[in-house]
């Protein structure tokens, strides 16, 4: 929409984003007791080695979101952006489908640094573009 500035209409995005992508990866967790337990890291479904959780599903919802109404304006990405933009969208699929990605981000300190990239690359791309 606007460049250079956070759009209104990404807020809600950008909040789910990042604290949704740390749940997903694995860095921290949250548990609802209100009615029942419910975590967001609970899985949703499952086969072979893919588990889908909440938290993923919306972290990845979170930055179509971003990059779709980012696009409404028609505006063209440089080089560098698309590379941002592919690796905030890819973090958490890879996360999800690939058990390697998953291994590798089993250590706290991997997974910290994928959660940071993802919410740095979600707010870049909110406000670049």
């Amino acid at each position: 929409m606007s460049r250079n500035q956070i759009d209104l209409v990404d807020v809600v995005a950008l909040i789910l984003v990042p604290f949704m992508g740390a749940i997903a990866l694995g860095t921290i967790g949250m548990q609802v007791n209100v009615f029942g337990n419910f975590a967001f890291s609970d899985v949703l479904w499952s086969a072979s080695s893919v588990e889908l959780t909440a938290a993923a599903l919306l972290s990845i919802a979170g930055t179509v979101w971003i990059v779709a109404t980012n696009e409404i304006d028609g505006s063209s990405y440089e080089n560098y952006e698309l590379v941002i933009l592919a690796v905030t969208l890819g973090i958490v699929p890879a996360y999800v489908l690939i058990p390697a990605v998953r291994a590798f981000a089993g250590i706290d300190a991997i997974s910290f640094i994928l959660a940071m990239v993802q919410s740095g690359g979600a707010i870049l791309v909110s406000y670049v573009e």
